[in-house]
């Protein structure tokens, strides 16, 4: 794995420091992939018993790369450094006749802050229904890096896509808004195929 971190590093050290730089092809994939390890090191350590499914975690280590549905995005925070982290998990699923709850998806955002660098890992998991892609949604904050864009990106980015804030909490505050921004596609597709989601928790 040090061989993710050294291929991040030139790249992940002019985004912490917020400096200009393009982000070429081979620089989303290398920062990506640092931050995905990233994601996993912090779901193997959580006492949270929702965890990352094993088959991601699997492919991960034979591939040295985020599985294709993983979305990793990265924006510019332009406020006091700071170090932060947060996991937000979602879990929802339906009720049946007996009273058993079933789970239908696991949602898992991961938020850093390091420095002028905010970062989100967003995993979503199916169990008790078809595997298909609900309606994407993408952060206004966020530039997605992985799956990697066919082109260059700028950072800092767009100001619509730089975070304003005082410092350290500011990222469970966003990793909780990217989360729930996904929550209502998600039972939009749940109910046009059919399930009827009947619990939502943490």
């Amino acid at each position: 794995m040090s061989k993710i971190v050294e291929d991040a590093k030139p790249y992940a050290k002019r985004l912490i420091v917020g400096d200009t730089h393009l982000l070429d092809i081979a620089g989303q994939e290398a920062l990506s992939t640092w931050i995905a390890l990233s994601a996993l090191m912090a779901d193997q350590i959580t006492k949270h018993p929702l965890k990352l499914p094993a088959s991601d975690v699997a492919y991960f280590f034979e591939h040295k790369r985020p599985p294709a549905h993983w979305y990793v995005g990265a924006g510019f925070y332009d406020g006091p450094r700071v170090l932060a982290f947060n996991h937000a998990p979602f879990r929802m699923g339906h009720e049946e006749a007996d009273g058993k709850e079933v789970t239908d998806l696991v949602k898992h955002v991961y938020a850093t802050m390091i420095g002028n660098l905010f970062t989100i890992v967003d995993v979503l998991t199916f169990y008790s229904l078809p595997i298909a892609k609900p309606p994407a949604y993408y952060s206004s904050y966020l530039m997605q890096i992985h799956p990697h864009k066919f082109e260059a990106i700028p950072f800092p980015p767009p100001s619509q896509c730089m975070i304003q804030g005082p410092g350290q909490f500011e990222v469970g505050t966003h990793a909780m808004k990217v989360a729930r921004m996904a929550i209502d596609p998600i039972v939009a597709y749940l109910k046009s195929i059919g399930g009827s989601p009947g619990f939502l928790s943490k």
